[in-house]
């Protein structure tokens, strides 16, 4: 018995989603080395849900997600292939970002300050850059 007990605490513990101040995280990673660190303060912040997850499925993919304030959104966040990076600062209220990578090598930096800032990224191939920032008061 005490070993059943012991394998459902660890697999409670492996679940993908995360509630802390309402803040949420729903995250899916498929495949080797990949890196998914993610910092939110504040209340209702949430990186995707629980009906399309995040997802990174490849190898070495990176994704620095931070979000500070209240009501911020990274409702698409997806990276397919390999060695993609992406960073993310949202910090204000109800800002809204969407990114997909699809394809190797690929580097986006998004920040936003202020309130409801909107923001998609969509990169597809090799090799692509993109470096955003927007502010509204």
């Amino acid at each position: 018995m005490k070993r059943l007990i012991v394998i459902t605490a660890v697999s409670a513990l492996m679940s993908t989603a995360v509630l802390a101040d309402e803040n949420m995280v729903y995250m899916d990673q498929i495949g080797d080395r990949n890196t998914f660190e993610s910092v939110q303060i504040g209340l209702d912040n949430t990186i995707a849900d629980s009906r399309a997850s995040a997802i990174q499925h490849g190898n070495r993919n990176e994704a620095y997600l931070k979000q500070r304030g209240s009501g911020n959104r990274i409702s698409v966040a997806e990276q397919i292939g390999d060695s993609n990076e992406i960073r993310a600062l949202q910090r204000g209220y109800q800002n809204r970002l969407e990114y997909m990578q699809v394809g190797d090598a690929n580097f986006a930096e998004i920040t936003q300050r202020g309130r409801q800032n909107r923001t998609a990224v969509f990169q597809e191939g090799n090799r692509n850059f993109a470096d955003i920032r927007q502010s509204r008061r």
